[in-house]
């Protein structure tokens, strides 16, 4: 939901009563400094270009004892109001952050231990247990969110400090935002069985299928459960036990249900905060991670809240989870924002050095990113590698960094610009759920692994097929992932989506990639099915649908391939790479491949055929089958963009089918390429996420100049379509070219 008052969420920032404004920011936290500091903190704030900053507001910072609370009466460091002003006399409107969940890396993350520590607040395990999240220092029991006792505490610190901070709402203050709660993602337990089993949660999870089936007969068919009499005989499932696909429905409904009780629990702060007084500026959330894994939903939760934002944390080698991220938030939300960006990093995780952050931030803007708040910009305890001290002095390298980017991002108008996309990924919700729930084990401290080693997402998933041709939870990432490397090398950018955007945000794309399987989500292939007959191209893929989540067949889709008149176990791209080499596996095929123990299929002529895709005419649109499943993450030795290639002239033939043109040619695949337009420019990024030197020629169609937006003044220009590059290892050049 967008505010219709005096501020305003639009797809380039916030517009403050006449005037739109990026929204680029930087955390500050007053309690950790010394208010004699303040003002030397927040103008080396605004002299590095901000105009912006978050801070958060921290209940057991401010909480005394039960129901009485320290606002600056005894430590001049808390006096909330007097920093506010502080900010307003320097020129920085302030995006508050009252949690009640901060994090911040402080004990128990902001709650005051009491509230912790009353065994009827604790969220519980699915064997009953409080849930205690294992953090290095102070581990504790994490609190309900579906706990009715929970909320009356909260209340109670908001009804102390909503009267201290409302007076400074704009536009009568400086604070233009709010964040309700913060990273609400179960204290990052997020394994399907393992929490929130509380009493509370299980009435609220009954009472929440209560909403969906309406009908207790229907939940009963739906479940094959005939020993239903009421949705009070439901019970959450504890472990993964489907043995076929007609088991699915129960488990895949815990998942569904668990994003609705994250989005119970931001939806619920806001409205505390709201009738609190904190009214009539924009709300948003920042989740922990930024793809469209349940439990998250970032679409669902922009009906509600004015901007669902994602975090991240990057190192330069995690480039491509990094673009994945941004590539999906740019997508689906209306102000693509990342609330947290490292900048520095929590005192027992590697700080990124100053190039290096330099290279991620130029990485999120590159694929899409318009709103960002880097975490932090001031020094504080538990925090390394910030441009400013505590004292408000700082550290060139890194105030070098801010004070460049903020004047490109200026000059070039970055917040009008947007990326350059005809194609859309789309993955399944459904089958996200499934890869959800579809979980064998896990254990309590799995977050803090999944931190430090960035264990596989499929790692724990059961490879059982539940009597289907394919096991979805392994094969569909694996098929998107095959597109989404490859596409980029072909020249052809992506926007990458979930099931949950509406059919006009569909209808804007030219081609639609989306993985499909026998069982399918009926609702999304009617999407895609209206969209095809109005013209659109889908890409679909390894199997045609055939039935919906309940078993029954599909009314949509009618039309489907002829039937395919061989097979191939294994399909080589690249005959003789060995481990090095893309294959598929358990292919259809419509045309023959060569003989042997597996198909040898090589790019003889332009364009080749693609005997294991098959295209069906629907309406004014088409929809094609590929008709081969892509080996899982991992399993390719070299799992690059560059290895993807190796299937890149069959995709090309494919996307040519849709009429979709390249956008550039690379001459070396393992440079990424971004072109970004908008406000009368255009702007070409390239990125080496590689550990050494790229060379390589990039060539745009249609473009007569290049000129370097690194050099001094930006003088000079490159004539012509084709500039030859240098990059050295992790990092982004940009040109604004002319046509």
């Amino acid at each position: 939901m967008s505010s219709t008052q005096s501020i305003t969420v639009t797809p380039a920032g916030l517009t403050i009563g006449e005037e739109t404004l990026p929204l680029y920011s930087g955390s500050v936290h007053y309690w950790r400094h010394e208010r004699a500091h303040w003002a030397r903190v927040l103008d080396a704030v605004r002299r590095m270009g901000f105009r912006f900053i978050q801070t958060y507001i921290p209940w057991s910072a401010h909480e005394i004892e039960a129901g009485a609370f320290d606002f600056g009466e005894a430590d001049p460091r808390k006096d909330v109001a007097a920093f506010l002003e502080a900010c307003a006399d320097a020129g920085l409107y302030v995006l508050a952050r009252p949690g009640p969940h901060i994090n911040s890396e402080i004990p128990y993350f902001g709650f005051p231990p009491r509230v912790l520590n009353d065994p009827a607040i604790q969220m519980r395990t699915a064997r009953g247990t409080p849930a205690v999240l294992p953090l290095p220092g102070t581990p504790f029991a994490a609190p309900s969110y579906a706990c009715e006792a929970f909320y009356q505490e909260t209340g109670v610190y908001f009804d102390a400090l909503c009267p201290i901070i409302a007076p400074y709402v704009y536009p009568h203050g400086p604070i233009v935002a709010v964040q309700a709660d913060n990273e609400m993602s179960l204290f990052f337990r997020l394994k399907c069985y393992d929490v929130d089993y509380h009493p509370e949660s299980i009435a609220l999870y009954r009472r929440w299928l209560e909403e969906k089936y309406r009908d207790v007969d229907a939940l009963k068919d739906a479940y094959r459960r005939p020993d239903i009499h009421s949705f009070g005989d439901v019970t959450p499932p504890r472990a993964f036990e489907a043995r076929t696909h007609a088991d699915l429905p129960y488990y895949i409904d815990w998942a569904e249900y668990q994003e609705y009780y994250v989005q119970y629990g931001i939806v619920r702060t806001r409205q505390m905060l709201e009738e609190r007084g904190l009214a009539g500026i924009p709300y948003y959330h920042n989740y922990p991670v930024s793809t469209p894994n349940t439990p998250f939903r970032p679409v669902a939760l922009e009906a509600e809240l004015d901007i669902a934002g994602v975090d991240a944390y990057p190192l330069p080698s995690e480039y491509a989870a990094l673009k994945r991220g941004v590539v999906y938030i740019s997508t689906v939300s209306r102000l693509p924002f990342i609330p947290e960006f490292g900048s520095g990093s929590w005192s027992y995780y590697r700080s990124p050095t100053a190039d290096e952050e330099r290279f991620t931030t130029r990485t999120v803007f590159m694929h899409g990113l318009r709103a960002i708040n880097y975490y932090m910009l001031a020094d504080r305890d538990r925090w390394t590698g910030t441009p400013v001290r505590r004292d408000g002095s700082t550290r060139p390298d890194y105030v070098t960094l801010y004070e460049d980017w903020n004047r490109l991002l200026a000059g070039v108008r970055w917040d009008q610009l947007r990326p350059e996309r005809d194609v859309l990924v789309l993955a399944p919700r459904l089958y996200e759920r499934l890869a959800y729930t579809a979980i064998e084990a896990s254990f309590p401290n799995q977050f803090l692994t999944d931190i430090y080693y960035r264990l596989p997402a499929d790692l724990f998933a059961s490879e059982n097929p539940l009597d289907l041709r394919d096991a979805i939870q392994h094969r569909a990432p694996a098929w998107l992932h095959a597109f989404e490397a490859a596409l980029p090398v072909s020249g052809v950018p992506y926007a990458l989506g979930d099931s949950d955007l509406p059919e006009h945000a569909l209808a804007q794309y030219k081609l639609i990639v989306v993985p499909t399987f026998e069982w399918a989500d009926a609702d999304l292939l009617g999407k895609l099915e209206r969209y095809a007959h109005n013209g659109g191209a889908v890409i679909c893929g390894p199997r045609w649908p055939r039935f919906d989540v309940h078993g029954e067949p599909l009314a949509a889709w009618g039309t489907a391939p002829e039937p395919p008149t061989g097979s191939l176990a294994r399909l080589d791209f690249a005959p003789g790479a060995g481990p090095h080499g893309l294959w598929a596996e358990d292919v259809d095929l419509w045309d023959a491949v060569a003989p042997g123990g597996a198909g040898r299929l090589e790019a003889g002529t332009e364009p080749p055929e693609v005997p294991f895709a098959r295209r069906v005419p629907y309406g004014d649109g088409s929809i094609t089958l590929v008709a081969a499943a892509f080996p899982r993450l991992g399993a390719i030795e070299d799992g690059t963009p560059a290895a993807y290639a190796r299937w890149v002239p069959w995709l090309k033939t494919l996307v040519a089918e849709a009429g979709i043109a390249p956008r550039w040619e690379c001459s070396n695949a393992s440079l990424d390429v971004a072109i970004l337009s908008g406000g009368g420019r255009r702007v070409v990024c390239v990125a080496n996420p590689r550990r050494n030197v790229q060379v390589g020629a990039v060539t745009v169609p249609g473009v007569s100049a290049w000129r370097d937006l690194d050099a001094p003044g930006g003088e000079g220009a490159s004539p012509g379509d084709t500039l030859h590059v240098t990059l050295e290892p992790w990092s982004v050049k940009i040109w604004e070219v002319e046509s």
